[in-house]
């Protein structure tokens, strides 16, 4: 009897250890609250100061630019029966000087300083002119499942998902550094945050976050591109709206 108690007991113990370190190597919460959703301002992702990034790179054997800022304005969707507004950021994307593609997406964080991810709106051109609107995705609307772009408190080994839409994208995540260096034309950065995005066709792409800063550093398969100018907007609630975009 006792030896079957305590071989009890120590299956229990050793569930509730397992269950526990998964729960630390899964950086997305269960259900996340969001008291501010567009005061984004973890450290590593800092939205809320954003002013202007330009990153320079290579897409293929082409030159790559992608201007990213933020909007006046807010989106709200519902999650959980609860209204939460999203903060809009921008990313025009340019391939041999021509405008490929522009991006709406949308972002919230929660109280513990996670930034997560609610959809995007997509709009496709070709010779200046909108041609489509292929990945674009809505929490609530096209999933159910709420995307996590970086947790409040990165860690080596947290997995998570920015992406699961089903039929449209799916993207696994995992942070392989928290002290990475990054030496760019603009300077060098120490204690970067490295994530790993893994794709179903089996592609693989690498971001690098730097503290105050953001995204630094984004490598795919096709190309590099790096952070080349970042501007700051300090005074917060305010971001820019530099060209008036409209989004339906």
């Amino acid at each position: 009897m006792r030896r079957e108690f305590f071989s009890t007991v120590l299956l229990l113990f050793m569930f509730i250890f397992a269950r526990a370190v998964g729960a630390q190597a899964i950086g997305q919460a269960a259900t996340p609250v969001f008291s501010h959703p567009t005061r984004i301002l973890n450290p590593y992702l800092p939205f809320g100061t954003l002013k202007q990034d330009i990153l320079i790179g290579k897409s293929g054997t082409q030159s790559a630019r992608v201007e990213r800022s933020t909007l006046n304005r807010t989106k709200t969707f519902m999650f959980h029966g609860e209204p939460v507004e999203t903060m809009i950021v921008v990313d025009k994307d340019f391939v041999g000087g021509q405008l490929q593609e522009i991006t709406f997406d949308y972002f919230a964080e929660s109280d513990d300083g996670g930034v997560y991810y609610f959809g995007e709106d997509v709009d496709e051109y070709q010779n200046g002119k909108i041609v489509g609107h292929n990945g674009a995705w809505h929490y609530g609307a096209n999933t159910d499942f709420l995307g996590l772009i970086i947790p409040g408190r990165p860690q080596v080994g947290q997995k998570f998902q920015a992406e699961n839409v089903p039929g449209i994208t799916k993207e696994d995540d995992e942070i392989v550094s928290v002290t990475a260096t990054v030496k760019l034309a603009i300077g060098a950065f120490k204690n970067a945050v490295k994530i790993k995005e893994s794709y179903p066709d089996g592609s693989v792409e690498y971001k690098y976050y730097v503290p105050s800063v953001g995204t630094v550093t984004e490598i795919a398969p096709d190309g590099t591109v790096n952070l080349r100018q970042h501007t700051s907007c300090w005074q917060l609630g305010t971001p820019s709206d530099p060209d008036a975009l409209v989004r339906p």
